[in-house]
């Protein structure tokens, strides 16, 4: 199992793929040196679909944790590596919902959590 937390990178969408539906959540996050970005893309199967295309979208800071499935070292068209997990999806979190005053809720959120205004469904 690998966890990771990081900043979602583009709207996850429902596909079919050759062992059904599933989404992908795609995170970036950058080494304690701040100098390198990595890369993990998590599929998502079953009733959790929905969830991850209702309630995660770009930009938002979540953990995902799963079983790798590769991990591929990539190198950048300036020269610099870079690491690109790729992993099935056992557990992610939702981030938090907004404050009424329009700005962006602290960094810390909610793990797969339901609140009193909203029931996830799963």
């Amino acid at each position: 199992m690998l966890t990771v937390t990081g900043y979602v990178s583009g709207d996850p969408v429902a596909k079919e793929g050759d062992y059904g539906r599933y989404t992908e959540i795609s995170l970036r996050w950058k080494t304690s040196n701040g100098k390198q970005t990595h890369y993990a893309n998590a599929k998502v199967y079953g009733k959790k679909i929905d969830v991850v295309c209702n309630y995660i979208h770009d930009g938002d800071q979540v953990t995902i944790s799963g079983a790798v499935s590769a991990i591929m070292s990539k190198q950048r068209k300036d020269g610099t590596d870079y690491c690109q997990i790729y992993m099935d999806c056992a557990e992610f979190s939702i981030p938090a919902k907004p404050s009424a005053g329009g700005g962006t809720s602290s960094p810390g959120s909610r793990r797969s959590s339901q609140s009193e205004e909203e029931e996830v469904p799963f």
